[in-house]
């Protein structure tokens, strides 16, 4: 989920329609996933989002990009955006969570048959997608543009034990977002949910937290 602050956004935009008179501008775009567009969908979708605003506005805009968390954790970095610190974020369901609880709705189990039915429905042109951005953009002061799947479907990792039946699944320390539709589905399942910010997973796997 990327987020612009709408101030920030009317900005832009008005320094694109009328670049005779405009300083130049920085947008300041974070999140928490690597740089390099072949790792990470964050950075693919920042890579693309520099190209464009600065080719459309001529140089007049400059996007700096902060990869890898740099900013702070995902509700950290849209604290900033909503007081104005930071310009823009490449959000997950779990941070935006803090700030818009609503968003779970997107990972209830079976909600969608496949990726096709989900893309069309978190579609800004959907009448689902414009109800949603609406509420959220009221609720948070946040303006939303563009909603996507990040990669597809959950799937279940761990180095206990293959999961082949829902038994297997007892007593499993499982990392999920800090989003309580999620902590839900591990409970659900007999697992122990082990809500953690995705900047703390690695340390957690480390030393077996999660």
């Amino acid at each position: 989920m990327t987020l612009m602050k709408k101030l920030a956004l009317g900005v832009a935009a008005a320094c694109l329609a009328t670049q005779a008179y405009a300083a130049d501008i920085t947008i300041r775009l974070a999140h928490l996933n690597p740089e390099d567009p072949f790792q990470s969908h964050s950075g693919a979708m920042a890579a693309v989002f520099k190209s464009l605003v600065e080719s459309n506005s001529n140089g007049a805009i400059e996007v700096q990009l902060f990869p890898n968390g740099q900013l702070g954790k995902d509700n950290e970095v849209i604290d900033q955006v909503r007081a104005g610190i930071v310009e823009s974020t490449i959000s997950s369901s779990g941070g935006m969570a803090q700030h818009y609880p609503l968003v779970g709705v997107f990972d209830i189990p079976f909600a969608f048959p496949n990726i096709g039915v989900a893309s069309h429905v978190i579609s800004k042109d959907s009448a689902f997608g414009k109800k949603f951005i609406a509420d959220l953009e009221g609720k948070t002061d946040l303006k939303v543009l563009g909603l996507i799947d990040s990669g597809g479907f959950f799937a279940f990792t761990n180095s206990k034990r293959p999961i082949k039946t829902v038994d297997d699944m007892k007593d499993l320390r499982i990392r999920t977002m800090t989003l309580p539709t999620h902590e839900a589905i591990i409970s659900s399942l007999g697992g122990q949910p082990t809500p953690l910010p995705w900047a703390e997973v690695y340390t957690a796997l480390q030393t077996g937290v999660a």
